[in-house]
């Protein structure tokens, strides 16, 4: 950031379509933006950015994040780039924020928000710690909706072990649906086990389909259970981010 040791980076993200349009044919510029944090003191921080891709959508098409230096053409300590660029659908219902409303079959102590770190990689939570259930009475299934969330289990528990050497056997984390009157379906389960499996060491994100119900208001209930051996100690995890995403443009959608 010291001044005159060049002069900032030119950012801007190209999109190629195979479909040319009136308003223009081959690459076209979808977001540009100039940051010098050398010369420009309001420039010394994050700058965050959303591209709306709705007139590509349904399309195949090249994106190319670019970078420049600025107008000098001085590239000098341009160390720069973009910090996690990612493709977002609109959610509707954000679980982990309307904690509140959900009904908690477990030790209080035993489920809360939070934040965990996975492999450098921190996120909030809903830390549920076996036996546990946290129903969401009141879901609204839109057309094409899908239940999305990461599963994780905290490093500190992988190699965690009591007085008598003993560790735990992991977690199983379940998600059922519960339409009208009847009983609960079950629409995922999975168990994580990092403690003995090294491919769980890291967090598990997890799409999943609730087309099935569209249209309709259900409860949501996510659970989590000890392991084979029904050992819940040390079973520190739980889900990251659950939400309900539906395609954008279809009516009725709420946004945040």
């Amino acid at each position: 950031w010291q001044p005159e040791n060049g002069d900032g980076v030119q950012f801007e993200v190209l999109i190629a379509s195979p479909v040319a349009t009136a308003a223009s044919d081959g690459e076209q510029s979808a977001f540009s933006r100039y940051v010098d944090p050398k010369n420009v003191a309001s420039d010394r921080r994050w700058h965050r950015a959303e591209l709306d891709l709705a007139p590509w959508a349904g399309q195949t098409v090249t994106l190319t994040l670019a970078t420049g230096p600025g107008p000098d053409g001085d590239a000098r300590y341009d160390w720069a780039g973009w910090g996690e660029p990612r493709f977002v659908q609109p959610v509707y219902d954000d679980l982990l924020a309307r904690l509140d409303q959900a009904r908690v079959d477990a030790d209080a102590s035993h489920v809360r928000r939070t934040e965990m770190v996975i492999g450098g990689m921190p996120r909030e939570m809903l830390f549920q710690h076996p036996p546990s259930r946290v129903v969401y009475p009141q879901v609204r299934v839109q057309e094409g909706a899908t239940l999305q969330f990461g599963l994780g289990i905290d490093p500190q528990a992988w190699s965690a072990v009591d007085a008598t050497g003993v560790g735990g056997d992991g977690i199983e984390f379940q998600v059922w649906v519960r339409d009208g009157t009847g009983d609960p379906v079950e629409v995922y389960r999975h168990y994580l086990d990092p403690g003995r499996n090294p491919e769980h060491r890291r967090w598990l994100d997890v799409s999943v389909d609730l087309d099935r119900f569209a249209g309709r208001t259900v409860e949501l209930h996510l659970v989590t259970s000890p392991g084979p051996a029904g050992d819940a100690r040390y079973d520190w995890g739980g889900w990251s981010a659950p939400r309900l995403v539906a395609p954008a443009g279809q009516d009725g959608h709420e946004r945040p």
